[in-house]
């Protein structure tokens, strides 16, 4: 797997740890993907996890092995429910929103060891936290005709390793 497929995966791991139970009784996600989903009707509550952008920079010698590389990259997570009934979606998007923030808040290296839990660090992963003001609701309307409200933030997660020379 590359280092940024790691990260994807990293960061689908830790938001399969978000526990919330929405106003009807269900707990957790029903779905985490990443990449877009075209239909989530069968997968309400739902979270996906895309790349917006990455840049790389040379940032000096490695010493003798190589030289170093520091990259950042933006990944967009959005959750979606159902907006059958206004008042339980606003409800509930709330809900998902205060679960899985603290969450990516508390992870600087996209693994929960630190806090007790059982996902090992990412490696090359040195920094990750929620974009300040990256935080949006609205609604989606999906390209089966049915609208779901959602929530979305984006995660910056900052990469370091040390580029091999070749001999």
């Amino acid at each position: 797997m590359s280092m940024l497929t790691t990260v994807e995966a990293g960061i689908v791991s830790l938001a399969g740890t978000t526990t919330f139970t929405l106003t009807g009784g269900q707990s957790g996600y029903a779905k985490i993907q990443s990449g877009a989903l075209k239909d989530v009707t069968d997968s309400i509550p739902c979270l996906t996890v895309d790349i917006l952008k990455s840049t790389s920079k040379h940032d000096g010698s490695g010493g003798t092995i190589g030289w170093k590389i520091r990259e950042l990259h933006t990944f967009r997570l959005m959750s979606y429910v159902s907006y059958a009934d206004a008042t339980t979606a606003e409800k509930d998007i709330l809900i998902i929103r205060d679960a899985i923030i603290p969450i990516f808040q508390q992870s600087v290296r996209l693994g929960n060891l630190a806090i007790g839990g059982t996902l090992p660090d990412v490696p090359n992963v040195y920094a990750s936290l929620v974009q300040e003001n990256s935080e949006q609701y609205f609604y989606r309307d999906m390209f089966n005709g049915v609208i779901y409200r959602s929530h979305m933030f984006l995660l910056s997660v900052r990469c370091e390793y040390t580029l091999v020379l070749a001999q």
